[in-house]
């Protein structure tokens, strides 16, 4: 399956937010994720730093 991980860099530290994700949508300057079990994340006040497709990793850094 292709499931990816987002995680968020915080004081220099990359930190797991969310496994098994198969949504994220940019909403205005929010970012909602949802997993693989339905559960919804926001993020507000992130940009979106990078996207590795081979190693399923969204990465979000304060904006």
């Amino acid at each position: 399956m292709c499931e990816s991980k987002v995680y968020v860099v915080e004081d220099g530290d990359m930190k797991l937010l969310a496994e098994d994700v198969v949504y994220l949508k940019k909403e205005g300057d929010t970012y909602v994720i949802v997993n693989l079990q339905g559960e919804r994340i926001t993020l507000t006040n992130y940009v979106l730093r990078d996207i590795d497709f081979l190693s399923h990793k969204v990465v979000f850094a304060r904006g």
